[in-house]
């Protein structure tokens, strides 16, 4: 469960508060991806954990086109993607049992 709220503000600098909402969020949520160093100097690594199932890695450039995209069998711990990637902002996406996580990184 998440609960958010929203902070409007007008051009004259008044300020309104909305209501706040909850968020029930689906899937049990038990796993997790982390990049280990952002910004990226060469591999990027990554620390899985709480994965049960298949999981499908991928990253994509600014422009949204697939740099590179690999699939594991129950892999938890440190991993170390040798991806040979342009200087800039890319987005890796990890998906396992019809969930995702989405994160941002910069390679240097």
């Amino acid at each position: 469960m998440a609960y958010y709220r929203l902070v409007t503000s007008d051009k004259d600098g008044k300020t309104k508060n909305t209501n706040i909402i909850s968020l029930k969020l689906n899937g049990k949520g038990k796993w997790n991806v982390v990049v280990l160093s952002n910004p990226v100097r060469e591999n990027l690594r990554i620390l899985l954990s709480g994965i049960s199932a298949k999981v499908q890695l991928s990253i994509r450039d600014v422009t949204g086109r697939i740099v590179y995209t690999n699939s594991l069998e129950n892999i938890n711990g440190e991993i170390s993607i040798p991806a040979k990637l342009q200087t800039g902002v890319h987005v890796l996406t990890v998906e396992t049992n019809n969930e995702r996580k989405v994160i941002q990184f910069v390679k240097q």
